[in-house]
């Protein structure tokens, strides 16, 4: 959802922060207008340092709020390796296990660049074919990639970014099953974790918080 949309569920929030708001106590005041009680009381602080981290990244085009959302999901929402279209997103997991991470050298960027190849397999094999696995490191009892620990933030430099390169973006060729490539600096690429990869003994419900930037020319 988008700012101004009415929530799917009633757990599911989604508000715009201006960016002159990214100084902690001007996002605060600005959350309290946002976050009922409870939530401001729990969690309005926290929110409030994350705008604090984001204002010291590179936010040169982009656009000049951030949209922040609130969420409990009881499924996994992104079981597929992709990248986030929009210039930066932190993103918090509070319950059960959180972003699961791949290293720019764990990805297979050819098979990641033909990826609609492959978008009838299930998530499991079509992350597998993006995987690179090397053949003398050891990963059995393992998958590829690291899981954030849960109350961890992670910074997500998004597709979308100015300093991402772009050699050139999604349809611009004339072969369909060429998606975008990259040059040197690559966005960052992660999944959601599957239900075997989650804590068994905390809440059933994933509880997760997204901040979003995007670049000034995105869509609205």
């Amino acid at each position: 959802p988008r700012p101004g949309d009415a929530p799917a569920d009633p757990l599911d929030l989604c508000f715009a922060v201006p960016l002159q708001s990214f100084a902690h106590d001007e996002a605060l005041r600005s959350l309290s207008h946002k976050l009922p009680r409870r939530l401001l009381k729990a969690l309005g602080g926290e929110i409030a340092d994350i705008l604090g981290d984001l204002s010291a990244l590179d936010l040169q085009n982009c656009r000049e709020e951030a949209t922040c959302r609130l969420s409990v999901v009881d499924k996994t929402p992104c079981p597929r390796l992709h990248l986030d279209q929009c210039a930066w997103r932190a993103i918090v997991a509070y319950t059960r296990g959180g972003t699961v991470l791949l290293d720019e050298r764990e990805v297979n960027w050819e098979a990641f660049h033909r990826r609609s190849d492959f978008t009838g397999a299930d998530s499991a094999a079509f992350n597998k074919r993006i995987e690179r696995r090397r053949p003398f490191t050891p990963l059995r009892g393992r998958a590829v990639g690291r899981s954030v620990p849960v109350g961890d933030m992670v910074v997500l430099l998004g597709a979308l970014h100015p300093r991402v390169d772009r050699l050139h973006p999604r349809g611009d060729r004339s072969d369909a099953a060429e998606m975008e490539r990259f040059g040197a600096v690559k966005p960052t690429i992660h999944r959601s974790p599957f239900p075997h990869e989650l804590n068994e003994e905390a809440h059933k419900r994933r509880v997760l918080l997204s901040v979003t930037i995007d670049p000034k020319d995105a869509p609205h």
